[in-house]
């Protein structure tokens, strides 16, 4: 899909990512993947997931959740 942008990480990511997960107790990959999202300024994840992303900046929304 050509409007799909893909993001990588480096050296600096996966020592935040480390921080993260330690300040907060989530998995490392997922805190991989949010410090991932924070070093390309996006901070929404849609995901059924949303109990494991423990931190404050990030705005996590399960779509398939009922208000």
């Amino acid at each position: 899909f050509s409007g799909w942008m893909k993001l990588d990480f480096n050296h600096k990511t996966v020592l935040d990512a480390a921080s993260i997960s330690e300040g907060s107790d989530m998995s490392y990959w997922d805190s991989l993947l949010a410090a991932t999202m924070r070093q390309n300024a996006v901070l929404n994840i849609y995901t059924e997931n949303s109990k494991d992303f423990k931190v404050k900046w990030l705005n996590v929304v399960n779509p398939f959740e009922r208000k």
